[in-house]
């Protein structure tokens, strides 16, 4: 698979973590025409506020200026790249969970994230808000985040998420890649926002990172000798 294939495929890719790992999928636009938007907006069962991000996921200027946004009026005159893909904003804590895939290794880290939906429309007023997810990403403020620990505690199953992350390696056919998890408030969903088959690990040390890494080349070389002897 081409390296444009999979930034399209993974860009459009969306999953609430249940037993039976149930798939959703954002919806793609070519235009933010008003009435034909409304219509799709209905047809794919998305709700309002929506994250609106490019489909190039890298590899040209504006690829991560992104959007929020609260009302379909707010899609007029909106500076987000087309095509654009549209994803239902989940409330979170502001909470995201980085997942790293190295063969048969799976490493996480726990970083601040956007506020719930509310405070980001307070402050945005009657505007979408839009940002550049690389350098102005809103995130919660340190009060924020302890009114939403109050309110919420639903915690992460890392059990499921390495499920997921099995079921996404074999789905895939990748054997390094990244994906980001929110644990949604109220119904504890574990939702996957975010797939990257090339991520930075920036988050995992060099030292846990190194070996994992020989050992998922090690076992792709060995699997791929196996086929061809076979």
């Amino acid at each position: 698979m081409c390296s444009a294939c999979c930034i399209v495929l993974l860009s459009t890719i969306s999953f609430v973590l249940t037993i039976e790992f149930s798939c959703y999928f954002p919806m793609q636009v070519i235009n933010f025409s008003g009435s034909e938007l409304q219509k799709q907006l209905a047809e794919a069962n998305l709700s309002f506020p929506l994250i609106v991000k490019p489909q190039v996921a890298c590899g040209v200027a504006d690829a991560h200026n992104m959007a929020l946004v609260f009302q379909i009026e707010e899609f007029s005159n909106l500076s987000v790249p087309l095509p654009a893909i549209l994803q239902e904003y989940i409330d979170h804590g502001s909470k995201i969970y980085k997942f790293y895939v190295i063969g048969d290794k799976v490493f996480h880290a726990v970083k601040t994230s956007m506020p719930n939906a509310n405070l980001l429309k307070s402050s945005s007023g009657d505007e979408p808000l839009t940002f550049n997810s690389l350098k102005t990403l809103p995130v919660a403020t340190k009060e924020q985040l302890l009114l939403n620990r109050a309110q919420d505690n639903k915690s992460l199953n890392i059990g499921v998420v390495e499920e997921a992350a099995k079921l996404l390696k074999e789905s895939l056919g990748l054997t390094i890649f990244g994906f980001d998890v929110v644990v949604q408030e109220g119904s504890g969903d574990h939702v996957i926002v975010d797939l990257n088959y090339l991520p930075s690990f920036k988050e995992v040390p060099d030292s846990e990172a190194m070996p994992a890494f020989w050992d998922a080349i090690r076992q792709s070389y060995e699997s791929k000798k196996g086929k061809v002897q076979t």
